[in-house]
């Protein structure tokens, strides 16, 4: 999450709703994404926040949301390698300089 935050246009509708979501928090604190699990998973249930994405910045959204629930919980999905290239790809779109690590490891921990 904090990844795609910083790619938000802090200007934009979509990171003025966070900033609106969460006032109890900092502005360093949604600026850097710094959300926990609640946070996140309201942000999740939120279709106004999804509605106030760009084209792009949702599709980079779904994919995040789509690996974390299907791979990043208690079951992983058979086809999680391309949840996270499609992730990835969508990131990349929206300017998110995503580490190869994650990938790397993502990828690797198929056995």
């Amino acid at each position: 999450m904090e990844i795609f935050v910083k790619a938000l246009d802090r200007e934009g509708v979509a990171f003025l709703h966070l900033r609106n979501k969460f006032k109890h928090l900092s502005d360093a604190k949604v600026k850097e994404g710094m959300f926990i699990g609640p946070q996140i998973k309201a942000v999740f249930r939120d279709e106004e926040f999804k509605r106030k994405l760009s084209e792009a910045e949702k599709a980079a959204w779904l994919a995040f949301k789509s690996v974390c629930t299907h791979f990043l919980g208690n079951k992983k999905a058979e086809n999680y390698e391309d949840l996270v290239g499609d992730m990835v790809k969508c990131f990349r779109v929206i300017g998110c300089n995503m580490s190869l690590k994650l990938y790397v490891y993502i990828t690797s921990t198929h056995i």
